[in-house]
């Protein structure tokens, strides 16, 4: 008896007096795969960029490559931040994150294969690049034709029809905007573009435009085939004004030049007498 109160009294003594278990360290998580998880999700913000910016293809180029660059970050910062999470002995934590960046990285890879598609201009766009590059292609030929038949630069052509009739435009569709669907047959002008040439109706001295860039030469007849006015001048700009009344501020801007015209005209052919 005395044997087994000594043994409950030592036992009471032993638990009393024996120390708690050491408490584990807390476990850290690692920089690297904060970093990767945050890159790989980064980089679908492409998407986001995608939709709020539809028709924005120089900004759709920009996030696109922003989010190549953040999806290569964090497949290889996830790949480190896996070996040294395994390797830690459990001393870092992490592994999880990292995972979900590589995981992240490697879908928006997947889909960079389709980029070039997503940036590409939508069939729209297509026929608004294609109108703006027959207006340019109008102003060089205008160009040429003073240089080739304009007495050495002095005057521009008569009219727009001049440019295919002298041979500086062979095809005449690019006197046709794609928009309409509609193809002239090889001898005819459509009736698809204005043109400063055919308002005035006749050889134009070149010394009388005098900023290039402020005197339209050909545009659209309609804002209804481009949701606007693709506008070129005769230093070969070309401009897409989406205004309303575009086409009337394109009028009122040829209407003051077609005056300053007429008053340059009559001061050379009435100059002042002297006395």
């Amino acid at each position: 008896m005395e044997e087994q109160e000594t043994r409950k009294t030592d036992d009471r003594d032993a638990g009393q007096n024996a120390k708690p278990p050491a408490s584990r360290p807390r476990q850290k998580t690692s920089r690297l795969a904060i970093a990767a998880f945050s890159f790989g999700m980064g980089s679908h913000l492409f998407w986001v960029g995608f939709f709020a910016f539809p028709h924005r293809h120089s900004w759709i180029n920009v996030l696109g490559s922003a989010a190549a660059l953040l999806s290569m970050s964090g497949l290889v910062i996830g790949v480190i931040a896996l070996v040294r999470t395994r390797k830690s002995g459990g001393g870092l934590g992490g592994r999880y994150l990292a995972l979900a960046g590589i995981i992240a990285a490697v879908c928006f890879i997947g889909l960079g294969n389709q980029l070039p598609a997503l940036g590409r201009p939508s069939c729209g766009n297509q026929v608004a690049t294609r109108c703006r590059s027959n207006l340019r292609s109008i102003a060089q030929a205008t160009q040429t034709w003073s240089l080739k038949h304009g007495d050495d630069g002095a005057y521009y052509p008569p009219s727009m029809r001049a440019l295919y009739d002298d041979g500086v435009i062979e095809d005449t569709r690019v006197f046709t905007c794609p928009a309409t669907g509609i193809w002239p047959t090889p001898d005819e002008i459509a009736d698809h573009y204005e043109c400063l040439l055919d308002i005035v109706g006749e050889k134009i001295p070149t010394r009388l435009v005098t900023d290039k860039s402020a005197v339209p030469l050909a545009w659209d007849n309609t804002a209804d085939r481009h949701n606007g006015i693709i506008v070129v001048y005769f230093d070969q700009r070309v401009m897409w004004y989406r205004d309303d009344d575009a086409l009337e501020q394109v009028h009122r801007e040829v209407e003051e030049w077609l005056r300053t015209y007429e008053a340059a005209k009559q001061a050379e052919e009435n100059p002042p007498q002297g006395r």
